[in-house]
């Protein structure tokens, strides 16, 4: 609801245009995400899957040794 709306609106339209959102079993309504930001959001995640771990020898770990 835009701000626009709700400046000329009565205290007694508000509260009935709002009396679906207190129920205790309310639950929102998500829009799916537009395709081209569904597809970026799920490459960000296989990459963030690939680079997981710890490094390999070599490929920016090194070896330490450690004694007591």
């Amino acid at each position: 609801m835009s701000k626009k709306l709700a400046k000329g609106m009565t205290k007694a339209q508000l509260e009935a245009l709002s009396v679906e959102f207190d129920k205790p079993d309310f639950e929102p309504r998500f829009l799916k995400a537009p395709p081209e930001e569904q597809r970026r959001h799920d490459r960000v995640l296989r990459r963030a899957k690939l680079n997981r771990g710890r490094p390999p020898v070599g490929e920016g770990a090194e070896r330490i040794q450690i004694t007591a």
